[in-house]
């Protein structure tokens, strides 16, 4: 986030920081943190523990706020909008097979970097997608295991924290509400930028052209939902 590693984070121990003041161990933390989206960045306030991550933006088209939980154990992403909802609107979209690049005992140390005023041991990690392709990242997480930055092979910042404090996380926070229903994403749009983004969903509005327009707003709200837990997951090495 001696090299010990372990825990499915798998915290480095005992390593002193260079700058900024010590995360305490175990605590969890919050912060603010930008990830890629398209051919851009999204901001997001974010919070985390050894095993979930959860990003708090809002949707600068839309206005409206959402949530995306990422679990590192179960390799899912959860996205769900936040705020006063009707009650069919209260979806939180589910997909599978996500993998967060993480340190392991295959990667291979490559330094010490700051980030955030935070000094952290930077890897070179591997990982296979689920299309059987390999892909190389470097991760830096601190001696306690908070991930700081995330960047490809060819230099692209994946996810980069610019503020972060420790804060124990209660387990609330990366639930889905009681009264929201699950659903599994549906893996047929594809999409790899901001552009398809908005035109798979211009597409979506075509093919309900036919619907009432509450049916619209409710259905392309959830398509929305869905490309944006692709793109997630896409960047995050799925």
């Amino acid at each position: 986030m001696t090299v010990n590693l372990k825990s499915v984070t798998v915290a480095i121990t005992a390593l002193a920081l260079a700058s900024g003041t010590a995360l305490a161990q175990d605590a969890g933390w919050v912060g603010t943190a930008s990830y890629k989206s398209g051919s851009g960045s999204v901001s997001a306030g974010f919070r985390m523990n050894d095993s979930m991550l959860r990003l708090d933006e809002r949707d600068v088209r839309s206005g409206k706020s959402f949530v995306v939980l990422l679990d590192f154990q179960a390799q899912t992403t959860t996205r769900f909008p936040t705020g006063p909802l009707a009650a069919d609107q209260k979806l939180a979209v589910t997909r599978s097979g996500v993998s967060f690049p993480r340190v392991d005992q295959y990667s291979s140390e490559i330094g010490i970097k700051s980030v955030a005023g935070q000094s952290c041991n930077l890897f070179s990690v591997l990982t296979q997608t689920a299309y059987g392709s390999l892909e190389e990242y470097s991760v830096c997480e601190t001696a306690e295991g908070a991930i700081l930055l995330v960047t490809e092979q060819n230099g692209d910042t994946l996810f980069e924290v610019s503020s972060i404090r420790a804060q124990t996380q209660p387990p609330f926070v990366f639930q889905v509400p009681a009264d929201y229903q699950i659903v599994e994403a549906n893996t047929e749009l594809a999409v790899t930028s901001e552009d398809e983004d908005r035109s798979a969903l211009d597409e979506a509005k075509d093919r309900m052209k036919d619907s009432t327009m509450d049916e619209v707003e409710n259905r392309v709200d959830r398509e929305r939902s869905e490309v944006v837990d692709k793109v997630l997951g896409s960047i995050f090495g799925n």
